[in-house]
């Protein structure tokens, strides 16, 4: 029995691949047997952070031209990764013959204790697909607003086809733990408010230089400064995955019957329901962000930039809470934050490089 992750984000560019990793290095790391799978059929990028050149991918397989056994990469940094493909359009294209062939194939798989999915970014069926098929997901966001707001999107999506997984938010690139949990604050109420889904704070990956010059030199920052900031968080965060004892355990074959299944199938990406008195309004457009229902949320992200803004380094206090868009402390799960609070603290007296 395996616990099944999938790991997406709204839009590209907020670190969702790098916190896959570095996560799934940080189960292997306490004693968890992992497999990352690179699920970006259209620009796989797992293999680029570690500078890997696979030999054969998951396309491979579906062409019945090698076995899944084939293309595993193992033991890369204590994980198996299971190499995508760029450029394949869409796996929900595929026969049933190849379907057959893949399910056949991820059923010798051996048991691990986490099957992690990096997906591409954005809302498209074969990202939606493996949100649904999972029995966790976890959203990576950052205070950008675009960020912000494509995660709502996303996350609208997911509730209009009925996902009942557990949904974990990871703030990444935070200045401080204030900062992020005035972000996730924001983000929560709209969320609480419009879609009346329940989310929670899984923790948040602090900004600091090691995170780029790991990325230059293709190595996770959890092995090339593993006393960065950024690695103490993915470990914190690692941690409480595997503390959290609410995320089932999932039969391989169960998932991937559901994951194709739902690939095939037709995935709702706009509701049908008119516009009714007291509620959000429908969708309006393709991008699937409402004007009203995405206000409440730009509002909060105006006044944590304009709190950014004019205390870059974290040292002002937020405005008073009576003025800002959050929701009731005991809506938050704040343990996440006090203990990168106190990492950040520690850090600042003496970092080790």
């Amino acid at each position: 029995m395996t616990k099944t992750i999938t790991i997406t984000s709204g839009k590209g560019g907020v670190g969702k691949t790098n916190t896959s990793l570095n996560l799934a290095i940080n189960l292997a790391q306490l004693g968890q047997k992992v497999c990352l799978f690179d699920a970006d059929f259209g620009m796989a990028n797992i293999n680029i952070l570690l500078g890997l050149h696979p030999a054969y991918t998951i396309h491979d397989v579906i062409l019945g031209q090698k076995t899944i056994q084939e293309i595993m990469m193992h033991n890369v940094y204590g994980i198996d990764i299971l190499p995508g493909s760029s450029g394949i359009e869409s796996m929900a294209d595929i026969s049933q013959s190849e379907v057959d062939s893949l399910l056949n194939g991820f059923s010798t798989l051996p048991n691990y204790d986490y099957l992690l999915f990096d997906t591409a970014a954005g809302i498209s069926k074969q990202v939606l697909s493996f949100c649904l098929a999972a029995t966790e997901t976890i959203l990576v966001i950052t205070n950008e607003p675009t960020s912000l707001t494509d995660a709502y999107s996303l996350l609208k999506v997911l509730t209009a086809n009925g996902y009942k997984g557990l949904i974990k938010v990871v703030i990444n690139r935070c200045q401080n733990a204030k900062n992020a949990s005035q972000t996730y604050a924001g983000f929560k109420q709209s969320v609480d408010t419009f879609l009346k889904r329940e989310i929670s704070p899984l923790g948040l990956i602090l900004e600091d230089s090691k995170m780029a010059e790991a990325i230059r030199l293709q190595t996770p920052v959890t092995s090339h400064a593993p006393n960065a900031k950024s690695s103490k968080c993915f470990k914190i965060i690692a941690q409480k995955i595997i503390a959290d004892e609410i995320l089932q355990e999932d039969e391989l074959s169960s998932f991937w019957q559901r994951c194709l299944g739902i690939m095939a199938g037709p995935i709702k990406m706009l509701p049908k329901s008119r516009e009714k008195e007291g509620t959000a309004p429908p969708f309006r457009d393709e991008s699937i962000i409402i004007a009203k229902e995405i206000g409440l949320l730009r509002q909060s992200i105006e006044k944590i930039t304009k709190w950014l803004c004019a205390a870059p380094n974290g040292t002002a206090s937020p405005p008073p809470r009576e003025k800002y868009a959050t929701a009731p402390p005991h809506q938050l799960d704040l343990e996440a934050f006090m203990q990168a609070q106190l990492l950040d603290e520690k850090n600042k007296r003496s970092e080790t490089p």
